[in-house]
């Protein structure tokens, strides 16, 4: 009785992320630096908002074999001219959520972290980069599609 009612069509129509194995693609196209030295970018799938959030993503580069991970690394490239743009061979990142990993609240926020590393000497070493830069991307929810409740009063301000 206090519950709005929902048109069935609207409730057969509605999309459940939350239901869906999804993947999302990203492909590394170029890259420039701002000072000569050798980088890799470090791509990573997460939700900040909880502790773990990589566990069951499974992650492709370019046309390879699927393994267990939230993330990847590029190749490292050297950036000799700074007014030069250059191409990365590993590439392609198709990282596949699973269900249950997209939820339409609060707590399930979906994010694209990327780190610029920066390598000493002509090629990626033993030892591990140091970050020179991030980048973040929102994923899920997307940011021009706000949080949906189909049952919300005029006076709840959805």
């Amino acid at each position: 009785a206090g519950e709005p009612h929902i048109p069935l069509t609207l409730q057969r129509s509605r999309l459940k992320a939350e239901e869906k194995t999804l993947d999302f693609e990203f492909e590394v196209v170029s890259a420039q630096f701002n000072r000569r030295g050798c980088y890799a970018l470090r791509l990573t799938v997460e939700n900040p908002l909880l502790q773990g959030s990589g566990a069951g993503i499974r992650l492709r580069v370019n046309s390879g074999n699927t393994a267990r991970s939230s993330t990847s690394t590029t190749d490292t490239i050297e950036q000799r001219h700074l007014n030069q743009i250059y191409s990365f061979q590993r590439r392609k990142f198709t990282f596949t959520l699973p269900r249950g990993f997209c939820k339409n609240d609060k707590n399930h926020d979906v994010r694209l972290h990327i780190e610029a590393l920066r390598y000493p000497g002509r090629a990626e070493s033993l030892r591990r980069g140091r970050r020179v830069g991030e980048a973040f991307f929102a994923i899920y929810p997307r940011p021009d599609q706000p949080r949906l409740k189909l049952s919300a009063g005029w006076y709840e301000g959805w």
